[in-house]
């Protein structure tokens, strides 16, 4: 009988055994420690300094036109005045024309019908026999424009 048959393949694997962990231990060894320089580099992040200009001791001072807004006058009580609201009245619903500039003459630009409130902005103007005020929609400040003051009834700011 043979008794080294036995003893023989427990060394063909053990020898295997100890032949697969060098060789797993190369594999790591080259991948771990003899990797390209570029990998082993922790990407950092990059600081950005932004530069900012002197400030400059020479002061800028714009042009601006001059506007001259009207000067309000004192809204008589219960009257009409620069300030104040008025409602579109007595037109038997046909409404009274907003135009473009104090007179009957001048282009109409919309219609404020009866109980319409308006802000007085400007005015009193004499043209044409009347007296025009300019009007503006509280609501809407593309509503607006001159209106005769026959068809104007003041009312509390609403």
């Amino acid at each position: 009988m043979n008794t080294n048959k036995g003893l023989g393949s427990f060394w063909v694997l053990i020898g295997g055994i100890i032949i697969a962990v060098i060789l797993a231990g190369l594999v790591v060894f080259v991948f771990y420690f003899l990797r390209p320089a570029s990998m082993n580099v922790a990407i950092q992040p990059q600081t950005v300094i932004t530069l900012l200009p002197a400030m400059t001791l020479t002061p800028v001072i714009p042009t601006l036109p001059v506007i001259t807004t009207p000067t309000p006058s004192p809204v008589p009580q219960g009257g009409i005045g620069i300030g104040a609201y008025v409602r579109i009245s007595g037109t038997s619903g046909q409404g009274v024309n907003l135009r473009a500039k104090p007179g009957t003459s001048s282009a109409i630009l919309l219609v404020g019908m009866d109980a319409e409130v308006f802000l007085v902005k400007d005015g009193p103007v004499q043209a044409d026999s009347f007296t025009w005020w300019y009007l503006q929609a509280p609501y809407d400040k593309n509503r607006n424009g001159w209106a005769v003051e026959n068809y104007m009834q003041p009312v509390q700011n609403p």
